[in-house]
């Protein structure tokens, strides 16, 4: 079950996932201080959990990322190796 807001799914995260994101510079601020998450980190936790949309990982700009901020979010999730190996495959 996940609660509905305004047609945007929140998907439920523990407590350590929100300390995680504090410390390391995985949180930006927009316009007006939004925050939001970095997209190296979101793609990284979209593979951990696997709970909403995953993007084909064909059709990720991965040379627009920063390659040591998205190993550095695989490392900090305990993203599953042969997961990460994959995607380097894809974009080696």
């Amino acid at each position: 079950f996940y609660p509905k807001i305004d047609e945007t799914i929140i998907h439920l995260r523990k407590k350590s996932w929100y300390t995680l994101i504090q410390r390391e510079k995985y949180v930006k601020f927009g316009n007006q201080s939004l925050s939001f998450i970095v997209p190296e980190f979101a793609l990284a936790d979209m593979l951990k959990f696997r709970d909403g949309w995953v993007p084909d990982l064909y059709d990720i700009e991965f040379d627009e990322m920063d390659a040591e901020l998205f190993n550095m979010a695989c490392k900090d999730l305990d993203l599953d190796p042969e997961i990460k190996n994959e995607f380097a495959l894809v974009h080696g």
